[in-house]
């Protein structure tokens, strides 16, 4: 896909002119156009996503707004308002975040490695797996 094209097309979709990319592959792109994310591309059925999010809305469930939709060639697009709210968070209860050490201490190899079950007696287990969790010390 040219990129070039998609980024017009998004431009025209949002009547913006500064456009950030947020995802990118062979067959589609996706744009944050500010209030609205813009997709791009032949990867996706765009009739299908709009469908859904207008009937999910329809229903009172809060759900993006289609601005603009094309299904035609060169490039289709799909053009969403953004919903206000918080990022959901990480996959991973949000009790464990108690779980993690303190600021000052993340990064330096706390021996800590959480997971859990779905038994309501021990939800939460702690194992000692050294640096194995780097990643959640951020």
């Amino acid at each position: 896909m040219d990129l070039r094209q998609a980024r017009e097309v998004a431009r025209c979709a949002s009547g913006r002119v500064r456009l950030a990319v947020v995802q990118q592959a062979e067959d589609h792109v996706v744009f944050d156009a500010g209030q609205l994310i813009v997709k791009c591309g032949t990867r996706d059925d765009f009739g299908v996503e709009a469908s859904a999010c207008e009937r999910a809305r329809s229903l009172g469930v809060p759900g993006p707004e289609v601005v603009s939709i094309s299904m035609a060639a060169p490039i289709p697009h799909l053009a969403l308002r953004k919903v206000p709210g918080v990022p959901p968070p990480l996959l991973r209860p949000p009790s464990l975040i108690d779980q993690l050490p303190p600021p000052g201490l993340r990064g330096l190899g706390v021996p800590v490695m959480i997971s859990w079950r779905s038994s309501a007696e021990a939800p939460v287990d702690i194992v000692d797996a050294g640096r194995a969790c780097a990643h959640l010390a951020v």
